[in-house]
């Protein structure tokens, strides 16, 4: 079981390389003279996850199927059209067969399923009504993302104030208060990390009885229970895949779903080491 220090460390690492992702975003959007701002101006083919096409953008997403239900194509199409001047909002459709990576990760058992959010971290499914006032309305309502410091055009004139509080702490206030609130954000969801870590383990273990029979079949010379032995390990493996895979994401949206502070003041710390070493290269000294 990881310690609460480790547990730290494992969601500073991840937020570190989500950041790093959005450095990187950033710059290749700021260079590509290819963009199409005007994909949020009809419903568009998905392309898939990591495109810079989505990056900083609210995705309404539609998962069809060959041979399922169509009834609602019409209005789907209707509500992009009504929101083709929000360039932030991108309406788009993915078909699904067995190959689809994004369709198995979202375990859908029906179509067509609508997902909206940012397909990189985080999807909510809508269920309500179908009619085009209905689904005009959700998508006002729930459709924009979460305020964030990479990302100011979310935030609202009260989030706004606030970032603009934050910046005027010193350094050291700052650092203190992501440490308070995450070693409190660690507390709240330490039951949740220990109850991944204990699945886990026991994919790990079962994982570890299929290896121990593969080779004992092996050993026998047995092909048939050597073909079955293979398949309960296939079978043990990719649980474990899974496993590992839904806790680290887990972790990454336990952390995503705490206080906004955390990341902002996290965001406004970011900006200030990066000017550190932009001056830095410039070969001018930074006095705090």
């Amino acid at each position: 079981m990881k310690t609460r220090s480790n547990l730290l460390i494992s969601l500073r690492s991840k937020r570190d390389a989500q950041l790093s992702t959005m450095k990187f975003r950033l710059v290749a959007l700021a260079f590509s003279s290819a963009f199409d701002l005007s994909s949020a101006s009809a419903v568009t083919k998905f392309q898939g996850w990591g495109e810079d096409e989505y990056y900083g953008k609210a995705v309404f997403l539609k998962f069809t199927k060959a041979g399922h239900c169509t009834k609602n194509d019409l209005v789907w199409e209707e509500l992009a059209k009504s929101f083709a001047d929000n360039e932030d909002f991108v309406f788009a459709e993915l078909e699904c067969d067995d190959s689809n990576e994004l369709c198995d990760a979202h375990n859908l058992d029906s179509y067509p399923t609508y997902k909206y959010g940012d397909p990189d971290y985080s999807m909510g499914t809508y269920e309500g009504p179908m009619d085009l006032e209905s689904l005009k309305k959700f998508t006002s309502e729930n459709l924009p993302l979460r305020c964030s410091f990479y990302a100011l055009k979310w935030c609202n004139a009260k989030e706004l104030a606030l970032i603009e509080n934050l910046r005027e702490m010193t350094v050291a206030e700052r650092r203190s208060q992501i440490e308070i609130m995450t070693n409190a954000l660690l507390k709240s969801i330490e039951p949740k990390l220990i109850h991944l870590n204990k699945k886990l383990r026991a994919a790990k273990k079962i994982e570890l009885d299929a290896e121990e029979k593969l080779e004992e079949a092996e050993e026998e010379g047995e092909l048939a229970k050597i073909k079955t032995a293979e398949d309960e390990l296939k079978v043990a493996e990719d649980a474990v895949t899974f496993h590992e895979d839904r806790k680290d994401y887990e972790e990454y949206m336990l952390h995503m779903e705490g206080p906004l502070e955390i990341s902002l003041m996290e965001g406004i710390e970011d900006e200030i080491r990066i000017e550190k070493q932009r001056i830095a290269h410039q070969g001018v000294t930074f006095h705090t």
